[in-house]
């Protein structure tokens, strides 16, 4: 069958290459220039790896994307991890049971709470009755009052914002169920494992046509016609199938909030104690967290420059991203001084990454109104951020999401 996959992150990539890998004709129309969506990176001169544009990482259990990235002939690596926490008591390490119970800010009752509540969501496989509940009330009712205000709701409203107090329960779980001590990184990064990706989907016959924007999609008997503009030309195409890995189908169904990620390149370290991810744990920072890439992935393949992200979510249409590059480090600039002192001595240069459309806000009950993978129409399929519930957005669930996808087509054959 020919079949047409209309974005080539990841989704579009896992589907696109088991479609080509069980002998189907398979074109991949993306607008961007290059694969991997918004995993796809840059490369600064001297870099012998790219980075990119917003943090990524791996958990051990996303065996669908170590298991894909292995079959392309990419190695993921694992690497322990630190996580902490700024609080008005200064930064406090917070990824352990035993970082808990030394963590300053909570009494040792509420620490209690805390740990075995966190330990009842890493075991539990259950988590519909919880997408009935805010995750707000769950943590209030298990954890206490003092372990939401102190730790997690400043969390909360970095992330989501005026949402925060509609985020379901299931959400926090599928967070705590699937974080990890150790943390993976494919080797040459997640730029070269979309490319990688892109180079064996070419090697089984396969296409993909860049700077290729969907103008129209229309059913014609049992095919499907599909117009898009490359180059500032307009082509006609026909395919038995079609896959829509971004909501060009409908409008919708979740609401989503934007990411922008300021990217800094200094000549010495940002975060002390070799602290890859700290969370802001207060509310008048203007970012959410930072997360310091170079204390997970080693500096040498940067040309020994050390790699901070400095990320928040808002919504599409907050004034930060209009801002330019220079306009939000001023922004954020007293913040950044806090954390550490004279930083702007060591910046070698910065990048500002933006993206309207990258973290949903999932509602209350969601599991009954999932769209469908397989739509209405016989021979369209759907593969989106928006059926990969419980879980969150990521890399993993796109390539288990475009698999799945693949197989259906390939069973409709």
């Amino acid at each position: 069958m020919r079949v047409a996959v209309l974005g080539a992150g990841f989704a579009g990539l896992s589907c696109g290459y088991y479609l080509a890998r069980k002998g189907h004709q398979v074109t991949i129309l993306e607008k961007e220039d290059r694969p991997g969506g918004l995993a796809a990176g840059f490369k600064k001169t001297g870099w012998s790896w790219p980075l990119e544009w917003h943090y990524h990482h791996l958990f051990q259990s996303d065996s669908q994307m170590v298991n894909f990235a292995k079959e392309i002939g990419i190695e993921i690596n694992f690497f322990k991890a630190k996580t902490s926490i700024l609080t008005s008591k200064g930064i406090s390490r917070l990824d352990s049971a035993g970082t808990l119970l030394s963590f300053p800010d909570l009494d040792f009752a509420s620490k209690v709470r805390t740990g075995i509540t966190l330990g009842y969501l890493k075991l539990t496989p259950s988590w519909k009755p919880l997408e009935k509940i805010t995750a707000e009330s769950f943590i209030i009712k298990t954890m206490g009052e003092k372990s939401w205000q102190l730790l997690w709701e400043p969390l909360f409203r970095g992330k989501f914002g005026q949402d925060a107090k509609n985020v379901p329960a299931s959400w926090f779980w599928a967070r705590i169920k699937k974080r990890s001590a150790y943390l993976g990184y494919p080797e040459g990064g997640f730029d070269t494992l979309a490319r990688s990706a892109a180079d064996a989907i070419i090697r089984l016959q396969g296409k993909i046509n860049y700077k290729s924007k969907i103008v129209a999609l229309t059913k014609v008997k049992d095919k499907f016609r599909v117009a898009y503009k490359t180059n500032g030309e307009q082509r006609i195409e026909i395919y038995d199938r079609v896959v829509a890995t971004f909501p060009f189908l409908s409008k919708p169904k979740l609401k989503s909030l934007g990411a922008i990620t300021l990217v800094m390149r200094l000549n010495k370290p940002f975060l002390p104690n070799d602290i890859y991810w700290l969370n802001i744990g207060l509310n008048n920072f203007p970012f959410l967290g930072v997360v310091e890439h170079t204390h997970l992935i080693p500096k040498k393949y940067y040309q020994d420059e050390h790699l901070v992200y400095v990320g928040k979510y808002l919504a599409p249409g907050h004034k930060y991203f209009s801002l330019s590059k220079k306009e939000l480090l001023s922004q954020y600039d007293q913040y950044l001084n806090v954390l550490k002192p004279g930083y702007r001595k060591s910046l070698i240069g910065f990048d500002v990454f933006k993206a309207p459309f990258a973290q949903p806000i999932i509602p209350l009950n969601y599991s009954g109104s999932i769209p469908p993978v397989v739509t209405d129409t016989p021979g369209l399929y759907r593969a989106t951020i928006e059926q990969v519930y419980p879980w969150d957005r990521g890399t993993n669930y796109a390539v288990e999401l475009g698999k799945k996808v693949a197989d259906l087509i390939d069973a409709d054959e």
